[in-house]
């Protein structure tokens, strides 16, 4: 074959239609590009505070206020209804926000939070510079 086989009958060669012009980023997406490394920017942050600061109490409290004969089998039990609820919290957020919508989904969470902090400020004692048998005796009085 040969080049003029590709040339139509009486007409010129057939060439691929030029391609569009680039389109400009709308608002949307130049808006969204800023706002996803920003939204991503602050869960690293979060994380991190997170991981630093108030992550770790609740498994230095659990591993403090249980007497030592019962020690472990009380952090495993707390243990897994920890991952339980959470589990429950990632198995309903969908269903829940389909039902109720994300805002409302988010301020039932806030307010069972809400009221386990009140329960806690009220049922936890202080166990600052406590020894562990100064902690122990806090429970023993409470029970």
């Amino acid at each position: 074959r040969t080049a003029a086989a590709a040339v139509p009958p009486g007409g010129p060669p057939l060439a691929p239609p030029p391609a569009p012009p680039p389109r400009p980023p709308s608002g949307n997406e130049a808006v969204c590009g800023a706002t996803g490394w920003l939204s991503l920017a602050g869960m690293v942050l979060y994380l991190l505070a997170f991981g630093l600061g108030m992550s770790p109490i609740p498994w230095t409290v659990n591993s403090e206020i249980y007497p030592l004969s019962v020690r472990s089998l009380c952090v495993g039990i707390a243990t897994a209804t920890n991952w339980t609820v959470n589990f429950v919290v990632a198995a309903s957020f969908l269903s829940l926000e389909q039902a109720m919508g994300a805002a409302a989904t988010f301020w039932m969470y806030g307010a069972f939070a809400a009221a386990g902090l009140v329960w806690l400020w009220f049922a936890l004692p202080e166990t600052a510079n406590k020894s562990l048998e100064e902690i122990e005796k806090l429970f023993e009085r409470r029970s």
